[in-house]
């Protein structure tokens, strides 16, 4: 019932944050952020506590939720505190590269031959990476190498999750990978959103289809413990 409650809220709270985006203040707009990211980490911690094993997946589960509400918080002063913008970019997309990881490893608990799937998966972003910027032209300036970093875990993540699909046939991998999928989208749209050349209305489409896709990729692999 709970938890009902908690995916009820989180989910009108989402839906008003896309809503009122372009129709509010910075400082609204940061509360908005802040109460949902709040949500999904409390979806987080409550299906980590109702979980009877102890598993390192809801281990590694709960320290990406968490990472990601962090990355929230800092990206949100990024908007509040213009002066240290980039500071706090670097800072939040550092927490953002934390929880990739943390998600990564979860999704390897399945894995044997881990170091296989990390070469094949790291060359495959890596080859990705640079065919978009190039294609893209979408230019980082000076956080270039932060910016091509969390691209290159980002692109690792990705490939992990689809490598789970062809090592294991259970219908859970296909829900995560669904996760998986939605928040990389949001990680791309975020690049253009961030440093992208993008009309007015492009940057309107973009941020509302950006948050709904980050927002549903962190509950599904929240709601994941619990689907395992």
């Amino acid at each position: 019932m709970m938890l009902n409650v908690l995916v009820i809220l989180f989910t009108i709270s989402c839906a008003l944050y896309v809503y009122f985006y372009e129709r509010i203040t910075k400082k609204q707009i940061f509360i908005f952020k802040a109460i949902t990211s709040f949500l999904f980490l409390l979806i987080g911690i409550y299906v980590y506590l109702r979980d009877v094993r102890t598993h390192s997946y809801d281990v590694f589960i709960l320290i990406g939720v968490c990472c990601g509400f962090s990355g929230d918080i800092l990206l949100g002063f990024r908007n509040l505190f213009t002066k240290h913008k980039n500071l706090f970019f670097i800072i939040g997309i550092t927490f953002f590269m934390a929880g990739h990881i943390a998600y990564i490893n979860a999704m390897f608990t399945h894995f044997h031959s881990k170091v296989i799937y990390l070469v094949i998966s790291t060359l495959a972003s890596y080859i990705s990476i640079t065919l978009i910027t190039y294609y893209t032209k979408v230019k980082f300036g000076k956080l270039t190498i932060p910016c091509h970093l969390y691209s290159l875990i980002s692109g690792i993540f990705l490939s992990v999750g689809v490598l789970n699909i062809l090592r294991i046939d259970h219908h859970y991998v296909y829900i995560m990978l669904m996760g998986v999928v939605s928040f990389v989208t949001s990680d791309v749209l975020l690049s253009y959103l961030y440093f992208g050349n993008l009309s007015k209305t492009q940057r309107k489409i973009f941020k509302r289809i950006n948050i709904a896709t980050y927002y549903l990729g962190q509950l599904i692999l929240a709601l994941s413990i619990f689907i395992l």
